[in-house]
C-alpha cells in the first residue's frame, strides 16, 4: 500500500438467523447499497450463525487464566476474531419472543467474558 492509499474499512455483517431467509437478504441489501456507495474503500465479510452451534456461557471463569480464551470449544473464537478485527459490525437478526435468537445471545454473554466485562 502506498502512502497515497487509505486502508479499506472492515465490515463484519453477521446473519442472526439459525437458517438462511429474510435476515440475510436484507444484510447482503445492506452490503450491496455500501459496496456501491464506497466500491474501493470497503471490505466485507458476512457471518452465518445457522452455520454453527455456539454452547452458552457456564460461567466456569476459565477466561481469567486463559487470557480471554473460553474453555468452550466451538465456532465463538473464530467469530470472536473477525468480530475484533472488524472496523463496523452489522448485526441482521430475527425477533424471538421479544429477544435476539439463542445463539447470537450465547456469543454475546461469551464475548463479554473473553474481553474482561464481566
Amino acid at each position: 500500500m502506498t502512502s497515497s492509499e487509505k486502508p479499506k474499512i472492515r465490515l463484519l455483517g453477521i446473519c442472526g438467523s439459525p437458517r438462511k431467509g429474510n435476515s440475510l437478504f436484507l444484510l447482503q441489501q445492506a452490503f450491496d447499497e455500501i459496496l456501491k456507495a464506497y466500491p474501493d474503500e470497503v471490505e466485507e465479510e458476512i457471518y452465518v450463525f445457522g452455520q454453527t452451534p455456539f454452547a452458552p456461557c457456564d460461567a466456569c471463569g476459565a477466561h481469567r487464566r486463559l487470557k480471554g480464551e473460553c474453555r468452550i470449544r466451538d465456532g465463538f473464537q473464530e467469530l470472536r476474531d473477525r468480530w475484533l478485527d472488524a472496523d463496523g459490525i452489522i448485526y441482521s437478526l430475527p425477533v424471538y419472543h421479544m429477544s435476539i435468537p439463542g445463539q447470537v445471545k450465547c456469543f454475546i454473554d461469551r464475548l463479554g467474558n473473553s474481553l474482561g466485562y464481566y
